[in-house]
C-alpha cells in the first residue's frame, strides 16, 4: 500500500512545495525537522526574555509540527511490514518530535486571552473547549501532562496493532475477522474460538494501558477539548441511548432472519451477506459526489477538484478507510496535500465509506482557509458531516440504513460506555467483564453475548482517541435532525451545511446543532431513536432484500 501511495505522488505534476516527503529518511523532512526546532527555539527565547512571541509563528509552527506529525503516522499505518530500521527511524522521529510539540502546547495555552495578537475566534474555541488563562509555568505543566502527548498516544495505539497482527499470525487479523460473515452460526463460532485464540497470545499488559488510557481522558473530560462537544450533551446522548438501545438492538437483530430458534447472538449482525454493487471505482466516485452535490453544490464542486488532483485512492479490499487532514508547510501555508483513502470492493458498504472519506475530505478542504489552528474542527462536527453524507447516500440502500442506525445508536454508543466504565471502574473487575456489562447496558437482554468478552481488544483506538465513539453517536444523532430538516427547509439547510464545512473548529457541536435548528439535546437523541425505529417499521429485512438485489 505504501508503496502504491508514494508513487503516486512521486508521478505528481505539482511544485515541490506541494509533495509529501518519500519516507522517514526524505532529507526533505530532515530538513523541516531541523525547521520546526529553530521555529520553537526563537518562540521560546522571546518568551523567557519577556517579549510575547507573535502568534502566527506560534501557528505557523504548530502546523509545521502537525505536519510531519501526521506524514509518520500514514507512513507507519500503510506500511507492510516496513524495514526493521525505517520502523525504528519513525518511532523515534515521533518520539523527538514530542518536545517541539510540548513546548508549542505550552506557548499556545500561555496566550489564551483576548490581548494582544491571537485572534479572537482562536480564543473563544479555546474557551469552550475548556482550557483557561494561563501563566508561563503553569501552561508548562499543563502541557506536560500524559493526556495532551498526543504522540505516545498515537504510538501506544500502533504497537498494540501491532501486537494483535503478530499474534494474528499469517492470516492476519482481518482475514481471521472476516471469517466471522459466515453465514453458519457454527462456522462464526468457529471463528470466534481461533480469535479468542489470537487475543490470548497478545501482550499480557495491553489491559492496563486501556485502563491507562481511558483513566487520562477522564481527566479532560473525556476528551470534550478535542470531541469540541460539551460533557452535559455527551451525558445525555448516553442516558437516551441506555433507555432506547436495547428495543431497537432487539428489533434490529429481529429483522436480520439469520437467527435459529432462542436468543440471538451477538456475531449473528455479521451474517447478513453485502450487497454487491456493479460499479467500478471510477463510477464509485461520481456516485458520492453526487451525494455530495445534494449537500450542497459547493461542496461537490470541491470534491472534483480533490479527485482531479488524485487526492482519491481506492485500492482492491476490504476495511475502513480514513483521510488526512489538510497539511501546512514551516510559513503556514496550506500545501493541499489531503489525502482520501478508502478501499472499494464494490459493496454497499464500501461505498459508503467512501462517501463519508469524501465528506471528511470536503469538510477539510473548504476549511483550509482558517488556517493550521482553525482549520480542523472538532470530532463530533467532523463526523456529523461525514454522517450527513452517509445519510444521503443510504436514502438509496434502506437495509444498510437501519444497519447504520444500529452500529450509530447502540454499537457506538456501547463502547463509549465501556471508555467511561473503564475510566471510573474502582472495581478491580477484569476488562473483559467491564466490556460486557457495557455492552449489556445497550445491547439489552434479548441479545448474548458469550464469546464478545475479550473483544475490547479489537478497539485499539481506545488507546489514542478514547471519547471518539461518542463522536460518531452525537454525528448520527444531528445528521437524522438535519436530514429531517432538509424535507422542508432544503436550500436553507445546504447554505447552513456550507457555513458549517466552511468555519473549520470555530463552531462547537452545540454551535452547529443550533445552526440546524436543534436546540433541545434530548428530544434530538430521541427524535434520533424514533426515526431508526421508524426505519425498521417500514418493511421486513426479507423485503428489502428483495428491493435492493438489483441496485
Amino acid at each position: 500500500m505504501t508503496r502504491s501511495w508514494l508513487r503516486l505522488l512521486q508521478n505528481e505534476q505539482s511544485k515541490p512545495f506541494e509533495r509529501l516527503y518519500q519516507g522517514p529518511v526524505d532529507p526533505r523532512l530532515r530538513r523541516d525537522r531541523d525547521r520546526l526546532s529553530a521555529q520553537v527555539e526563537q518562540l521560546l527565547k522571546d518568551q523567557l526574555d519577556g517579549f510575547a512571541p507573535p502568534f502566527v509563528q506560534i501557528e505557523q509552527a504548530a502546523g509545521l509540527a502537525s505536519r510531519l506529525r501526521m506524514f509518520i503516522q500514514i507512513w507507519l499505518s500503510l506500511s507492510n511490514h516496513p524495514r526493521k530500521d525505517l520502523r525504528e527511524e519513525s518511532i523515534t522521529f515521533l518520539q523527538d518530535l514530542r518536545s517541539d510539540s510540548l513546548q508549542i502546547r505550552a506557548l499556545l495555552l500561555n496566550r489564551i486571552s483576548l490581548g494582544g495578537d491571537a485572534p479572537a475566534e482562536w480564543v473563544t474555541m479555546m474557551r469552550r473547549r475548556g482550557h483557561t488563562i494561563l501563566p508561563w509555568r503553569a501552561a508548562i505543566g499543563v502541557a506536560e501532562q500524559p493526556e495532551h502527548d498526543v504522540d505516545i498516544a498515537w504510538l501506544g495505539r500502533f504497537e498494540a496493532e501491532q501486537a494483535i497482527n503478530a499474534a494474528a499470525g499469517e492470516a492476519g487479523i482481518g482475514k481471521l475477522a472476516a471469517r466471522l460473515r459466515a453465514t453458519q452460526v457454527s462456522k462464526r463460532t468457529a471463528a470466534i474460538a481461533d480469535m479468542h485464540a489470537v487475543f490470548k497470545r497478545v501482550e499480557t499488559d495491553l489491559e492496563t494501558r486501556f485502563r491507562e488510557a481511558a483513566r487520562l481522558a477522564a481527566l479532560t473530560q473525556f476528551n470534550h477539548a478535542r470531541l469540541d462537544a460539551q460533557p452535559q450533551t455527551m451525558e445525555i446522548a448516553l442516558k437516551v441511548a441506555a433507555r432506547r438501545a436495547p428495543r431497537l438492538a432487539s428489533r434490529w437483530y429481529g429483522s436480520l432472519g439469520v437467527s435459529q430458534p432462542g436468543m440471538h447472538q451477538w456475531h449473528d449482525r455479521f451474517a447478513d451477506q453485502p450487497v454487491v454493487l456493479n460499479l467500478a471505482t471510477f463510477q464509485a466516485r461520481e456516485r458520492a459526489i453526487s451525494v455530495l452535490e445534494r449537500l450542497h453544490p459547493e461542496v461537490a464542486r470541491a470534491m472534483i477538484k480533490l479527485v482531479r488532483k488524485g487526492r482519491v485512492l481506492q485500492p482492491m479490499g476490504r476495511g475502513g478507510g480514513f483521510t488526512t487532514p489538510m497539511l501546512f508547510d514551516h510559513k503556514g501555508r496550506c500545501n493541499g496535500e489531503l489525502i482520501i483513502y478508502a478501499p472499494f470492493d464494490k459493496d454497499v458498504s464500501a461505498l459508503r465509506t467512501l462517501v463519508h472519506e469524501m465528506g471528511h475530505g470536503a469538510h477539510a478542504y473548504l476549511s483550509r482557509r482558517k488556517g493550521p489552528l482553525l482549520s480542523d474542527a472538532g470530532w463530533a462536527v467532523s463526523e456529523m458531516i461525514a454522517l450527513s453524507c452517509e445519510t444521503l447516500l443510504l436514502e438509496a440502500f434502506p437495509h444498510a440504513h437501519r444497519e447504520q442506525d444500529f452500529y450509530m445508536l447502540v454499537h457506538q454508543a456501547a463502547i463509549a460506555r465501556f471508555e467511561r466504565d473503564l475510566a471510573t471502574d474502582k472495581s478491580g473487575r477484569s476488562v473483559d467483564d467491564i466490556w460486557v456489562s457495557a455492552m449489556a447496558t445497550m445491547y439489552g437482554a434479548d441479545i448474548s453475548l458469550t464469546g464478545y468478552e475479550p473483544y475490547w481488544r479489537r478497539h485499539t483506538s481506545t488507546l489514542s482517541s478514547v471519547g471518539y465513539p461518542t463522536a460518531y453517536l452525537l454525528g448520527w444523532a444531528l445528521a437524522q435532525h438535519a436530514a429531517r430538516r432538509r424535507e422542508t427547509l432544503g436550500e436553507a439547510t445546504q447554505a447552513t451545511y456550507l457555513d458549517i464545512m466552511k468555519s473549520g473548529s470555530t463552531v462547537g457541536f452545540e454551535d452547529c446543532a443550533a445552526m440546524l435548528g436543534a436546540d433541545d439535546m434530548e428530544a434530538m437523541f430521541e427524535a434520533a431513536y424514533d426515526c431508526a425505529e421508524e426505519r425498521l417499521s417500514a418493511g421486513s429485512a426479507q423485503d428489502d432484500r428483495q428491493k435492493r438485489s438489483g441496485t
